[in-house]
């Protein structure tokens, strides 16, 4: 019993590990938007309303905290965010089904094209994914050592890449020196990221016979063609 016990333990170990490896794809970048991007999806569509009015969706305008938020409060107990393995795949239906329903936005009810519904399954994966992975850097839970190293690298150049659009914003509107705040920018970022420690890369041993995809999402049967 024991011998089997630590064997499960052991297994579901690697099995995270392998989704904590495959969610950096999903997780690097400087917004939502540009992970769009790097992952070729689409990141806007067109849809029509009962009047046959086109309204133009955007998908940072849906990956983003605000809605996140909304979504939380609606529930009535909080989420389990610390583990990836077999948890990604129904909370990204349940939030898609929330923003469907009009729970962030009345038009959002309108998606009926196969692209529309794409952008929207991709937005509330990377969002629900974004999520994971912070609770899981806050806390320390990542089960593999070189991932969170990652992830922390990927965290900071993102505060790097808000705060940059920040201060450029900022100097623009009132006059001020941009070379000046981009430079004290950068120095302080260099030195967050020099004093980072070096976790090497080790490939991992391949999942246990017979495990599916940790992250896998069901399949969508609500496609229509455009």
């Amino acid at each position: 019993m024991i011998i089997t016990s630590a064997r499960m333990i052991k297994e579901q170990a690697l099995i995270e590990r392998h989704a904590e490896h495959r969610i950096l794809r999903y997780f690097n970048g400087a917004n939502p938007t540009h992970i769009a991007r790097m992952n070729n999806q689409p990141v806007s569509c067109i849809v029509y309303d009962k009047k046959g009015t086109a309204i133009e969706l955007q998908f940072g305008k849906i990956c983003n905290e605000r809605a996140w938020d909304k979504y939380q409060k609606q529930l009535g107990s909080p989420l389990e965010l610390g583990v990836l393995t077999n948890n990604v795949g129904p909370i990204v239906c349940d939030v898609m089904q929330w923003v469907l329903d009009g729970g962030y936005s009345e038009r959002y009810k309108y998606i009926k094209s196969k692209r529309a519904r794409v952008m929207l399954r991709f937005a509330c994966f990377v969002m629900v994914i974004t999520h994971i992975v912070k609770c899981k850097h806050e806390t320390h839970g990542f089960v593999d050592e070189w991932v969170e190293n990652e992830v922390g690298k990927i965290i900071t150049a993102q505060s790097y890449a808000d705060e940059i659009h920040k201060a450029t914003g900022h100097a623009l509107k009132h006059g001020e020196d941009l070379a000046q705040a981009q430079e004290d920018i950068y120095h302080k970022y260099l030195s967050l990221l020099e004093n980072r420690p070096h976790i090497p890369y080790m490939s991992l041993p391949a999942l246990p016979e017979g495990v599916s995809d940790p992250l896998a999402l069901p399949e969508d049967e609500g496609d229509e063609d455009d």
